[in-house]
């Protein structure tokens, strides 16, 4: 916990000294839901700086209901403050709170880039608990640019953690079309469970609005 505090201490200090003066290209933030033959996820993702500075708030919001007994059967949410050291490339300290395991401290790097036509996120973590899992977050979506009114638009995430072994991955894909910040279209989720891989799949259609 000291070495929490002592990070947090250094993203603070960081904050009122270390001023970007430079505009950074700031992506919405996409609020999804998808409705397949097992279940309905909702997900949000969040990659903001704060203030224009080099701090940069990262939260991933996964929320999982089964159609069987409408319970919930999968929620994450990850939170991350995140000093940054080059325009793509940060470090930062936030909090792992999952259905199975409760809520664990983490320490994670994240590298990002984002325009109008493209996004990516490579964001491994490592939860600061005994036996705390070891964790990779990936993201890639395009957005085809044209004029005409309905754009092409393709999305993976993957996940992946591991305890002593492998412990849950998922890969999400989404290929649909974007109009004016909603996108929408078929979707695939393709989620693999500890060491003899498991597998459950997830087929669908999903909605994403766009929130600036």
């Amino acid at each position: 916990m000291r070495f929490i505090f002592s990070i947090l201490l250094f993203l603070k200090v960081s904050l009122l000294f270390g001023q970007n003066t430079t505009p950074v290209f700031q992506p919405p933030i996409p609020v999804e839901l998808m409705v397949g033959n097992e279940y309905t996820q909702y997900k949000m993702i969040v990659t903001k700086q704060v203030n224009n500075n080099k701090l940069k708030f990262f939260n991933l919001l996964n929320l999982e209901v089964d159609h069987e007994n409408l319970e919930t059967t999968n929620f994450f949410n990850q939170s991350v403050l995140f000093y940054d050291f080059t325009a793509n490339l940060s470090g930062g300290v936030g909090l792992n709170y999952k259905s199975f395991g409760g809520a664990k401290p983490v320490i994670s790097v994240l590298y990002s880039k984002f325009s109008k036509a493209k996004g990516l996120i490579i964001q491994p973590t490592i939860e600061l608990t005994n036996n705390g899992a070891k964790e990779l977050f990936v993201l890639y979506e395009r957005v085809l640019q044209n004029e005409k009114s309905f754009q092409p638009y393709f999305r993976l995430d993957a996940f992946t953690a591991f305890l002593k072994a492998h412990d849950y991955s998922f890969l999400n894909w989404r290929i649909g079309v974007n109009r004016k910040g909603l996108r929408f279209g078929p979707a695939i989720n393709m989620q693999y469970f500890g060491n003899q891989g498991d597998s459950k799949y997830n087929f669908g259609g999903f909605i994403q609005v766009l929130i600036s």
